[in-house]
């Protein structure tokens, strides 16, 4: 593998890690949200009218 091979590799793998990361932040903020509405009363219907209106 040439070094330019190793920074490609490299590169693409913080990408996806990166992506990773996201998708599990926001994952648990939306769980975070779900429990916190749903502990107050909101209905799942409501609650899914309220993530149409602010998806974040």
């Amino acid at each position: 593998m040439t070094e330019q091979e190793m920074i490609a590799a490299t590169e693409s793998f913080n990408r996806s890690f990166k992506g990773i990361r996201l998708s599990i932040a926001l994952q648990s903020d939306a769980d975070f949200h779900f429990r916190y509405a749903y502990k107050n009363g909101m209905s799942v219907h409501e609650l899914h009218e309220w993530y149409r209106a602010n998806p974040y």
